[in-house]
């Protein structure tokens, strides 16, 4: 009853999440301004805000101090934390503090194609599993595939963040020409059956696309097909199975058919099948342009 009205304001914002909105007044407020700061920035980040979010997110990141010692977070969210999708719809729970809050700013900056800026906030964290997937998806983003594989040396594939990682390092060695490299990047992802679906799917469309680079029709499509096994709505599929069927037996069919011959006849003259001369020369294998008036 007897807390300040910013701190009401902001309690009934960050934590009920019944308030209409948050008072702009509480942003402002030298002790509950950062707190407001960081789950607006969060709130808007959902919404699909990127430039709002990423002003709220950089004012609460620059603060004195990290948002994880604010007197209201430590008071009223001690628990709190938040769902954030770092890459390839694979996601993470993360609590509130100011590393976390730069990797939803990085996905921020990212989605409104400030790259290099999103690299360089990663780049200040200490070194983590998502803060790592974040950098290698920037880094893919830019097409720098050596630093993908620098960064990517020596995962183990132990959960869907790392197994992300091993298809991104797969997709690395792919555009650098690396194929099997690449498809041997994927087997302990798509070996996996501990891992969601859809970190083995992606696996299994990339290897599917390994194969069609090496014209290996019947592997691409076993792939996709692997996919329909489990899910059968997976949309796109069923497309691409038919248009690499369709490859395939377009290559069958502009194949030149080769031309037949006789089997079985051993060396020697015969009657010329040409009719140039009496007799030609078949060599076991093809006739020649070897003739002759008489047989012996």
């Amino acid at each position: 009853m007897l807390a300040p009205r910013e701190e009401k304001a902001l309690y009934a914002y960050g934590v009920t999440r019944t308030a209409a909105g948050l008072d702009p007044l509480v942003l402002q407020h030298p002790v509950y301004g950062q707190a407001a700061a960081a789950l607006l920035g969060l709130q808007l980040l959902h919404a699909g805000d990127h430039e709002a979010c990423v002003r709220q997110l950089q004012s609460a990141i620059h603060a004195p101090e990290p948002v994880e010692t604010n007197l209201f977070v430590l008071k009223y969210l001690p628990g709190f934390s938040f769902t954030l999708e770092i890459a390839g719809g694979v996601s993470v729970r993360l609590p509130l503090t100011n590393a976390a809050l730069t990797l939803a700013l990085a996905e921020g900056l990212q989605s409104l194609g400030r790259g290099p800026e999103a690299i360089q906030y990663i780049e200040q964290l200490e070194p983590t599993l998502p803060a790592l997937l974040s950098l290698t998806e920037l880094y893919s983003d830019r097409r720098d595939w050596e630093e993908v594989l620098r960064l990517t040396d020596g995962v183990n594939v132990d959960s869907d963040v790392t197994a992300l990682l091993a298809i991104l390092r797969s997709q690395a060695h792919l555009e650098l020409g690396h194929r099997v490299a690449a498809e041997e990047c994927l087997e302990p992802v798509t070996e996996n059956r501990g891992l969601s679906r859809n970190v083995r799917f992606k696996a299994l469309v990339l290897r599917s696309n390994i194969h069609l680079a090496e014209h290996e029709y019947g592997p691409a499509v076993a792939d996709l097909e692997k996919i329909l096994a489990e899910d059968s709505q997976i949309p796109g599929i069923r497309e691409a199975i038919a248009r690499f069927r369709k490859i395939s037996q377009d290559k069958v069919e502009a194949e030149p058919v080769p031309a037949k011959r006789t089997g079985g006849r051993a060396a020697g003259f015969y009657p010329d099948p040409e009719g140039v001369a009496p007799f030609r020369y078949w060599d076991g294998e093809a006739w020649t342009s070897r003739v002759r008036m008489t047989q012996l």
